[in-house]
């Protein structure tokens, strides 16, 4: 059920995030399905929506 709504929303992302490997795992939403980008842990995804584009550092989300 909550996946269906996430898709009739057009939530074209989203993320599972795992702190105790520090590891996050992307999926985009693709002709209706989601798709995994891959694994990211020290990397920089582009994320792009309509007409915004926004860089993001997973090595962010580990700092202290």
């Amino acid at each position: 059920m909550r996946s269906l709504y996430v898709k009739e929303e057009g939530v074209k992302y989203y993320i599972l995030v795992y702190p105790e490997s520090r590891k996050a795992k992307l999926y985009k939403l693709i002709d209706f399905v989601y798709r995994k980008i891959g694994d990211f842990s020290d990397e920089v995804y582009t994320f792009e929506a309509d007409n915004c584009k926004i860089d993001f550092d997973f090595s962010f989300i580990w700092r202290k």
